[in-house]
């Protein structure tokens, strides 16, 4: 038998090992959360151990026909470590391209960091750096982890969430203990208490009754008296435009007069009725004997829970925070137009749904469409300079425009189009959307520097306004960029002035405040689709992760050039970045974190 792993960073293969060793265990069984039993087979192609009847599937499968399925003896059951003959990698692992499948996977682009066959080179990686064949990769250097390590991580990890896992099902059996307890005490209670209750409904029930039918025929006769006035106003109506269509003056005279009595009629009288129309609910309240019982029986219903000290499992591979990763820029693009009169100011930018990058141009007024090439798309100039900008769905955008005092709509599809505007109260800066919310900063008063963040609906609706803490202490003096974190339901707030970056939770309560010296005029402010925080520092020149706690992480760029406005493409978790009075501002860098 063989397989493969790596140790020391080198490709080995997996033989048959003496009795004795740890024996396999199938696979999908154990991810099924099924009884774990030994495997009795082996498929070389998925690496993974198979009992009886999943082995019998996996040989019907289609999609596996082709699979190599070996069985296990007595000696073949566990496995060891030998190095691997000098091969392929993909011809040993049997891993086929899933888009050329009659290509091996023979080679890794370290730019990417991807498995590629041949082919793929040859179309979708002709501009990347370094591709090297599967043999030549160093996972030290060319991964940026060490196998190793990350073993040792990973038992770590393991041995924690034993750990965890030991303190959660004794929890799991107490709870159990604990809910049957509170049943049966429940079950009693009500047993007790069902003839009184039974008593008490059925007499709610025909008091309802009784002043349902009231209630129905006093709208009733509303009814019949409002469809007879329909009927009054329609008949005239129809008898003047006869009259108007076959033109017979003389019925036009006469019907006019009448059309015009009864609108004046009912006119005021519809409009004091529907003033005075309102709905009627169900008003009940509980008699002696309820109240009595409840307060006899106050417990029952009522759930305590003893809360006990948190165990946390550390973070998974995939979700923790950039230590090891970089980023790199993927392309960049001149978006200053030969209408342009001045250098461009990208205050605002963001991917619309299709992928398209959309820009606001403080400098020269507009509002700019661009194709991830570069490829300018449509432009529009506005009545007023815009500020920041952000998707709303497919085919709309929010722009904020701060001395105009107003967020509009414009539709974004083969041109730019304005739809409405959203008028507000102050100089508005920072717009950010989600599930049909907006959140708005502003910075009204400049000689006294107070800001604040207000909560708003598509209408300019105000729901909240924020701009105290919990001790009543102004937070924010220029609030010009803000993130709207729909899928966590909290706000990120950036203000240049004060230097601090704000998390406002649901509830509009203050979280954190972070306010660090390496955040020197923090502006652009964005999550990716991990939830981590990119925040931009504008003087100085640095791209800075945040942790969800509010503490720095870690600078994932440095040296650029007063780093402005950032917006994430969730799908791709690509992001561009925009620069404010700069040798590049009329630029827009594309980048990826890998």
């Amino acid at each position: 038998m063989e397989n493969l792993e790596f140790k020391d960073d080198v490709l080995t293969a997996v033989e048959e090992c003496p009795p004795g060793a740890n024996r396999l265990k199938c696979e999908p069984c154990n991810n099924d959360s099924l009884e774990v039993v030994d495997a009795l087979y082996f498929c070389k192609n998925c690496l993974e151990g198979l009992c009886e009847t999943c082995a019998k599937y996996h040989r019907n499968m289609k999609a596996l026909r082709n699979h190599v399925v070996i069985e296990l003896g007595e000696t073949t059951s566990s496995i060891a470590l030998q190095p691997l003959p000098s091969t392929s990698f993909g011809s040993a692992l049997g891993n086929k391209c899933n888009i050329h499948p009659h290509k091996d996977l023979d080679f890794f682009c370290v730019d990417h960091q991807s498995t590629c066959c041949v082919m793929c080179i040859a179309l979708g990686h002709r501009k990347c750096e370094t591709v090297k064949s599967v043999d030549q990769v160093n996972i030290a250097s060319d991964v940026g982890l060490s196998t190793n390590s990350l073993l040792q991580r990973a038992d770590r990890c393991s041995n924690h969430a034993q750990s965890v896992l030991a303190t959660k099902e004794r929890g799991l059996q107490h709870l159990l203990d604990q809910k049957n307890k509170a049943a049966t005490r429940v079950a009693s209670m009500i047993r007790d208490t069902k003839t009184v209750l039974d008593t008490l409904e059925s007499n709610i029930q025909q008091d309802i009754e009784t002043a349902d039918q009231q209630q129905r025929m006093q709208i009733q006769r509303k009814v019949e008296t409002y469809k007879g006035i329909v009927d009054q106003i329609n008949d005239a109506k129809n008898k003047l435009e006869l009259s108007l269509k076959f033109r017979t003056k003389l019925n036009v005279l006469q019907q006019v007069p009448k059309l015009e009595n009864l609108c004046r009629k009912y006119e005021h009288e519809l409009q004091e009725s529907k003033d005075a129309d309102n709905d009627v609910i169900f008003g009940w309240s509980p008699d002696a004997i309820l109240e009595n019982l409840a307060r006899i029986q106050d417990n029952i219903g009522k759930m305590r829970l003893v809360p006990v000290q948190k165990s946390e499992l550390p973070f998974h591979p995939s979700r923790k925070i950039y230590w090891d990763k970089r980023i790199i820029k993927k392309s960049e693009f001149n978006a200053k137009t030969s209408a342009d009169k001045s250098s461009c100011l990208f205050t605002g930018a963001g991917f619309t749904n299709r992928g398209e990058i959309v820009l606001a141009d403080h400098s020269n007024r507009k509002i700019k469409l661009f194709t991830r090439t570069g490829t300018l798309r449509h432009q529009l100039r506005c009545e007023d300079q815009p500020w920041d900008i952000c998707v709303i769905d497919d085919d709309n955008v929010l722009v904020s425009f701060p001395a105009k005092q107003k967020v509009q709509v414009f539709r974004v599809r083969d041109k730019i189009i304005p739809i409405r505007n959203i008028a507000v109260e102050g100089n508005c800066h920072g717009v950010s959307h989600s599930s049909g919310r907006l959140v708005v900063t502003f910075s009204d008063d400049y000689k006294s520097c107070i800001g604040s963040v207000k909560y708003m609906d598509l209408q300019g609706r105000v729901t909240r306004n924020i701009n105290t803490n919990s001790t009543h202490k102004f937070v924010f003096e220029w609030p010009h960029f803000v993130h709207f974190d729909g899928d966590r339901n909290c706000v990120y707030v950036t203000d240049e002035s004060n230097g601090s970056v704000v998390k406002i939770m649901q509830s509009g309560a203050i979280q954190w405040i972070c306010r660090e010296a390496i955040i020197k005029s923090p502006t652009g402010i964005d999550v990716d689709n991990e939830g981590n925080i990119f925040v931009c520092a504008f003087h100085a020149r640095t791209l800075i992760q945040l942790t969800r706690d509010g503490q720095v992480a870690k600078e994932m760029m440095t040296d650029v050039e007063n780093p402005l406005k950032i917006a994430f493409d969730k799908l791709k978790n690509n992001f561009i970045l925009t620069n404010g009075f700069s040798a590049s501002q009329n630029f827009i860098g594309i980048y990826q974190c890998i």
